[in-house]
């Protein structure tokens, strides 16, 4: 095939879409970051038994606490009910592994949320966008939650990237209520004794 130079003025939009996921993705693999979120091309292993494992638990824990509290074993059951028994503990050792790390009390909470900033200079501007997996007012802070069913990969959650353009896109959020952000990486896995530090 013969064509003009593929350029970045070429692949890239006027402005350009970047989440944490990217972000992390073009310091792993500059290939990977090229084929997955400027080409678009789907990854062939979207369907693997780990990633609908994740999916599953931030779901389940969206409903737990939307519908009541995470330390109601009843409504944990009354959510979790229906999967094959495999899952059904799977699930609930995730549910349980949370609990200690959910603040006991709150003003307000959302879970699953789409934030956004945009960058306008110096060039290129780009949109920043995140899903939250749980966003927490309480003492002070805006607490955010990105949940975690493997091994934490970092020491500091400060040292990931993907974090920090969470944290830039959430700080707007926090400064305009007067809030600290805190940033956790909620790490699920099963023998896991402590998450990386937080990033506030």
């Amino acid at each position: 095939l013969q064509g003009p130079p593929v350029t970045r003025e070429r692949l890239l939009p006027d402005i350009v879409p970047l989440s944490p996921t990217a972000r992390g993705t073009w310091d792993v693999c500059r290939r990977r970051f090229l084929l997955s979120h400027l080409l678009g091309l789907p990854a062939s292993d979207d369907d693997s038994d780990g990633a609908k494992l994740g999916l599953l638990t931030h779901h389940v824990l969206r409903m737990v606490h939307e519908e009541g509290s995470c330390r109601d074993e009843d409504h944990v059951d009354s959510v979790i009910e229906g999967y094959e028994p495999s899952t059904v503990r799977r699930l609930r050792a995730f549910v349980e592994r949370h609990v200690p790390r959910c603040p006991p009390e709150v003003e307000r909470g959302a879970h699953e949320v789409e934030v956004a900033r945009f960058h306008r200079a110096p060039s290129p501007m780009f949109m920043a966008i995140a899903r939250i997996d749980a966003v927490w007012v309480h003492d002070g802070l805006l607490d955010t939650r990105d949940y975690k069913t493997g091994a934490p990969f970092v020491e500091e959650v400060r040292d990931d990237a993907g974090a920090r353009l969470q944290a830039w896109i959430l700080a707007r959020y926090a400064s305009a209520r007067g809030l600290t952000l805190r940033l956790r990486y909620e790490c699920l896995a099963a023998g896991v004794a402590d998450d990386p530090d937080p990033f506030e």
